[in-house]
């Protein structure tokens, strides 16, 4: 208790669905281990999620796949709007300032 809800953006490829590993046969693969789980603890907290995604032509796909593997209905958007937080497993990490390590 005591938290508050903020607005957060998931990338899709890399932290929702695993395109690393594609369904044989499929060019998509299955959810990354968690993520189902962890979209509906976000939710629960209170949280607004938005899937991001570079599949621009292909937003209905994105909405499909989610459908699919048992995700809630979402925003699927490819404009990093305004956010609160972004999930994204090619962001840069960051650790502390150079000067102070």
């Amino acid at each position: 208790a005591g938290g508050y809800a903020v607005n957060i953006a998931l990338d899709f490829d890399g932290v929702l669905h695993d395109h690393r590993h594609p369904a044989p046969g499929r060019r998509m693969g299955p959810p990354m281990p968690g993520a189902l789980e962890g979209v509906a603890g976000l939710l629960a907290a209170g949280h607004s999620l938005c899937v991001f995604t570079q599949r621009g032509d292909e937003p209905q796909h994105v909405r499909d796949w989610l459908a699919y593997f048992g995700f809630p209905d979402l925003p699927v958007t490819n404009i990093k709007g305004p956010f609160d937080v972004i999930l994204d497993d090619r962001a840069v990490r960051f650790s502390n300032w150079p000067w102070n390590p």
